[in-house]
């Protein structure tokens, strides 16, 4: 609240229009901390016990979560509060416990850069606490001052960008930014400057990135350009701006937390990256930190239970659907479709290689934005082979009978999307999910 004060007061000065980052109803004086008009707190008009409880996970986390998808940009103070709440979840049990909780934080207080930074250096203190303890969330912990000290070495300049691709709770941004706004000449642009168009990073373990979404807003730094996701998914001279502050849609795995792009074509939607749900499947080479980049390799039964709620595997009907889309041609169900290839093909590399090796027959555009990558596939005879990389990416099909899955696969060479069909004992691979 005391920050929309804030915001409110400078629009004012700036003669400009202000809109709340949050409707009303979920402000703190609305829920937590109503107040009467003498500005004592209402107790008759305050929430406790199961209401609350009802409230804060019936109401408050699913609307703060949606900001991400209603925010009219990602660089919108309401995309970064909805990014951290598509995170997390609400583990109270008792309304009675979370009103105790509410109580404790109501006298700290956000008005002034000075409160700001006391609860900045409490929120640090907490994560080096949880680093001494060994605790996921504080594995990324450097201390501080070590930090201070690399920062002064670098002397980061306005204007410059400052990139940090395993930011963990982004530390080294935070002092980056502190540093820079300290350090450099107040002009007419310097804060827009300095939240939007200067730092970048990105974090592929959940907890990290809500931690460091965190610190940012703590630190003063509303809008930070975090990605989820591997940064070793991408060859760093190929970055772009819109890589780092991605407009495309993305969605949330509400199992595991994990992270998708996705992609429209024509009426579907399709998810851009393999399903990497742990719930079932195996990892390549049983490194589950392979789950971020290649997927995982599921059986045919375990890949038409693998999608989450909202989604599904999809049909041949609907890959015929895809493919007719993108080459304007007619098709038959279960047959091979022809020209369509490369405008499914991302022209990635892996650990410097090219993955799809360049054949003048094959053109990669990418133009489904799908960004299919060859991670081939898996044959289980008494263990799990790992067959095709670099040559081949295949997808299950909801389609199939006694015990053979129909897949649709990519091969190097060629410019079509083939069918095959694969036992459900004995072979494994890929998944990508289509909307409902």
């Amino acid at each position: 609240d005391a920050q929309e004060e804030n915001r409110k007061l400078q629009a004012e000065m700036q003669g400009t229009p202000y809109t709340p980052a949050l409707p009303k109803e979920l402000s703190w004086s609305e829920w937590a901390w109503p107040t009467k008009p003498d500005g004592t707190f209402d107790l008759e008009r305050s929430l406790k016990g199961d209401a609350l409880l009802d409230f804060v996970k019936g109401t408050l986390f699913p609307k703060l979560k949606a900001l991400r998808d209603e925010a009219e940009s990602v660089d919108s103070i309401q995309y970064r509060i909805g990014s951290i709440f598509s995170e997390l979840t609400c583990r109270f049990t008792s309304g009675y416990t979370l009103r105790e909780v509410i109580d404790l934080i109501q006298p700290l207080k956000f008005q002034t850069d000075e409160d700001r930074h006391e609860l900045s250096v409490l929120y640090e203190s907490r994560l080096g606490e949880m680093g001494n303890a060994g605790r996921d969330g504080g594995q990324y912990y450097t201390p501080r001052p070590l930090i201070r000290v690399m920062i002064r070495i670098l002397d980061p300049q306005l204007g410059e960008k400052f990139d940090d691709d395993a930011c963990g709770s982004a530390g080294f941004i935070c002092e980056a930014f502190n540093y820079m706004n300290e350090n450099s000449p107040n002009t007419a642009d310097k804060w827009e400057t300095l939240q939007k168009h200067t730092f970048y990073g990105g974090e592929v373990k959940s907890l990290a990135y809500v931690t460091a979404q965190m610190n940012c807003i703590l630190h003063g730094l509303e809008t930070p350009n975090i990605r989820f996701g591997s940064s070793l998914a991408q060859n760093p001279s190929t970055i772009t701006d819109d890589d780092i502050a991605p407009a495309d849609p993305q969605m949330t795995d509400p199992r595991d937390g994990k992270v998708y792009y996705t992609t429209t074509v024509g009426s579907q939607i399709w998810m851009r990256q393999n399903l990497g749900y742990d719930g079932s499947g195996i990892p390549y080479l049983a490194s589950t930190a392979m789950d971020h980049l290649f997927g995982r390799f599921y059986t045919w039964e375990e890949a038409k239970a693998a999608c989450p709620d909202g989604w599904h595997l999809p049909t041949d009907a609907e890959w015929k659907e895809l493919a007719q889309t993108l080459s304007g041609g007619t098709f038959t169900e279960g047959k091979t479709y022809t020209d369509v290839a490369g405008k499914l093909m991302a022209n990635a590399k892996f650990l410097g290689t090219r993955m799809w090796e360049y054949w003048p027959q094959v053109d990669i555009t990418n133009e489904s934005g799908l960004s299919v990558i060859p991670v081939g596939y898996c044959v289980e005879s008494g263990r799990s082979r790992f067959v095709g990389l670099n040559s081949y990416a295949a997808f299950w099909t909801a389609d199939g009978s006694d015990g053979m899955g129909l897949y649709r696969y990519l091969y190097v060479d060629k410019n079509d999307l083939f069918a095959g069909r694969g036992d459900n004992d004995s072979f494994r691979t890929t998944v990508r999910c289509v909307k409902d």
